[in-house]
C-alpha cells in the first residue's frame, strides 16, 4: 500500500488514491476507468455493478441512479434498456414478462393497457385493430371478437354483442343482418335456412310459421294472402282451392259443406242458392234446368212434375190450376181448351171429354155443354147458334130443331107452353098458333083436317055447333047450309 523509488528516502510513500502500488519499488499505477482505489492499496478494485468509476484515478465508486445500470466497463452508468427494469442498479437489468413492457430508465414493467397488445416488451403497446380487443394485463396479442360479437373501434377493450336478428363470425368489425329465409337464433352461429312453410325477412332472428289464410311459396318472402275461394292452414306453401260443393268464407278456415238446395263450383267463397226453375241434385255441380212440364222453386234438389189439372208455363213458378173448360194431363206446359162441340167436366182427366148431345152445344173451353133453350133450335153442337122457332113451331129444351105444331093443336108459344088440342068446333091443319073456328055450313068432325061442307038440305052454324051437319027439319026450308031452317 506504499512505495519507494529509492534515493534519500527515509520512509515509504502511501499509495495515492486512484492508484495501485502493486510493486513497492515502482511508482504508483493509475487504476484506469472502471476501477477505483481509496489509497494505500496494493491493487485497484473493480467498480461494482450498479456503480460507475468514470475517471482513471477514481478514489471511490459512484452508485447509479434507479433506472440506470453500469455499462460493461463500469466506467459509466447507462440507461436501463427498454424491455427491462432496473429497480436495483446493483442487479443485472430484469427482462419484463411477456405481455408487459418497459421504456428506457424503467424501474418496473408496465402491464399492457386495455385495447392494446404488447408483443415486444421493448416496444410501445400496439393498439388493437377493429374486430379485435384486449382487456389489458399480460397481453402479447389482441384477441379476435368471438362469433356473435363485434367491434368497429380501434384499441377496443371489449366487443359488443350482436343484436337479435344479426350474427357475426369471429373477428367481426360489424354484425350482419340475418338474411331473409334464414334463422339467426344464436348470433354466434351461421344462419339456418327456414323450414318449408315458414319464412323470415331480412334482420329477423327467427323463422315464423306461415299464418293460416296465407301461403309462403318462398322462405325469403312475406306471406301472400290467399284470394277468395281458397284457404290454407298454418305452414302452407300454396293456397288450396275450395272444393266444389263447399264454401270457404274465410281463407283461414277449412271448407264448409254446402246445404242441400245450394251449390258451389270449385273455388267458391260461398254457396249459391239453386235458382227457381232449376234443380241441384248435387251441391258440387252447376244447376240443371227443369224440363218443360216441370217446375222448381229456389233451393230445390229436384224438379217436380206439373200435376194433372195444372199448367206449368214457367219452370220457376208454382203450377196454375186449369180453369173450368180446360184440361191438362201431367207435365203439361199449358192447359188445353176443351174443343168446340165437347164438354170437359174434369180439368185433370183428358179422357173425360164428352161430345155434346144434339140440342146442346159448346163453342169451346166449356166444362159442360149448354142446353139449347126451349123455343129455339140449335142446329150444331160446335157453335153457339141459337135460332128462335118460327110462330107455329115449338121446341122443348135441348132440341136441335123446331117442331111444327101438329094438326088439330094450337101452339101459342114457341117453347111449347100452353100447347093444346083444338076445342070442339075448332081445327088446325098444323103450324097454327091458335085453332080456327069451324065455319058455318061446315062440320069439323076431325080437328086435324079441313072442314067438310054440309050438303044441301042440311046446315051447320059453325063453332061448337058444327060438330055435324043438321038435316033441315021437315016442313022447313033451308036455303043455305049456314043458317037455321025457316
Amino acid at each position: 500500500g506504499s512505495y519507494s523509488t529509492g534515493g534519500n528516502v527515509t520512509a515509504c510513500t502511501p499509495c495515492p488514491a486512484g492508484r495501485q502500488c502493486t510493486l513497492t519499488t515502482a511508482a504508483p499505477v493509475e487504476c484506469g476507468a472502471g476501477w477505483f482505489s481509496p489509497g494505500n492499496t496494493t491493487n485497484c478494485t473493480r467498480c461494482a455493478l450498479g456503480y460507475q468509476c468514470p475517471g482513471s484515478t477514481s478514489s471511490t465508486q459512484t452508485a447509479c441512479a434507479a433506472g440506470y445500470t453500469s455499462n460493461p466497463n463500469r466506467d459509466n452508468c447507462i440507461v436501463c434498456p427498454a424491455g427491462f427494469t432496473c429497480a436495483d442498479p446493483t442487479q443485472e437489468p430484469q427482462a419484463c414478462p411477456a405481455g408487459t413492457y418497459a421504456r428506457n430508465t424503467s424501474t418496473t414493467c408496465e402491464p399492457c393497457p386495455s385495447g392494446h397488445a404488447c408483443a415486444s416488451a421493448s416496444a410501445e403497446p400496439v393498439a388493437c385493430t377493429a374486430g379485435t380487443f384486449s382487456t389489458g394485463g399480460n397481453v402479447t396479442a389482441c384477441s379476435p371478437c368471438a362469433a356473435g360479437f363485434f367491434t368497429a373501434n380501434v384499441a377496443a377493450s371489449t366487443c359488443t354483442a350482436c343484436a337479435a336478428g344479426t350474427y357475426s363470425r369471429q373477428g367481426a368489425v360489424n354484425c350482419t343482418a340475418c338474411p331473409a329465409g334464414s334463422s339467426c337464433a344464436t348470433p354466434s352461429a351461421e344462419p339456418e335456412p327456414c323450414a318449408v312453410g315458414t319464412y323470415s325477412l331480412v334482420g329477423e332472428a327467427y323463422c315464423a310459421a306461415c299464418p293460416a289464410g296465407s301461403a309462403c311459396p318462398a322462405r325469403d318472402l312475406a306471406p301472400v294472402m290467399c284470394p277468395a275461394g281458397t284457404y290454407t292452414g298454418v305452414n302452407a306453401t300454396a293456397c288450396v282451392t275450395c272444393p266444389a260443393g263447399s264454401r270457404c268464407p274465410s281463407n283461414s278456415s277449412t271448407p264448409l259443406a254446402c246445404p242441400a238446395g245450394t251449390y258451389a263450383t270449385e273455388g267458391s267463397a260461398s254457396c249459391t242458392a239453386c235458382p227457381a226453375g232449376f234443380q241441384c241434385p248435387s251441391t258440387s255441380l252447376a244447376p240443371v234446368p227443369c224440363s218443360p212440364g216441370e217446375y222448381a222453386g229456389a233451393n230445390a234438389t229436384s224438379c217436380t212434375a206439373c200435376p194433372a189439372g195444372f199448367q206449368c208455363a214457367s219452370l220457376e213458378l208454382a203450377p196454375q190450376a186449369c180453369v173450368a173448360g180446360t184440361f191438362a194431363g201431367a207435365r203439361a206446359t199449358n192447359c188445353t181448351a176443351c174443343p168446340a162441340g165437347s164438354q170437359c167436366p174434369s180439368t185433370s182427366q183428358p179422357s173425360a171429354q164428352q161430345a155434346c148431345s144434339p140440342g146442346t152445344y159448346s163453342s169451346g173451353a166449356q166444362a159442360s155443354c149448354t142446353e139449347c133453350p126451349a123455343g129455339s133450335r140449335c142446329p150444331t153442337t160446335t157453335a153457339a147458334i141459337v135460332i128462335a122457332c118460327d110462330a107455329g113451331t115449338f121446341s122443348n129444351a135441348n132440341s136441335p130443331n123446331c117442331t111444327q105444331c101438329p094438326a088439330g093443336e094450337q101452339c101459342p108459344s114457341t117453347d111449347g107452353q100452353n100447347r093444346a088440342v083444338c076445342a070442339d068446333g075448332y081445327y088446325s091443319l098444323g103450324g097454327a098458333t091458335v085453332c080456327t073456328l069451324c065455319p058455318a055450313g061446315h062440320t069439323c068432325p076431325n080437328k086435324a083436317t079441313q072442314p067438310q061442307a054440309c050438303t044441301p038440305g042440311s046446315f051447320a052454324l059453325g063453332g061448337a055447333f058444327g060438330a055435324s051437319c043438321t038435316p033441315c027439319p021437315a016442313g022447313q026450308a033451308c036455303p043455305d047450309t049456314t043458317t037455321n031452317a025457316t
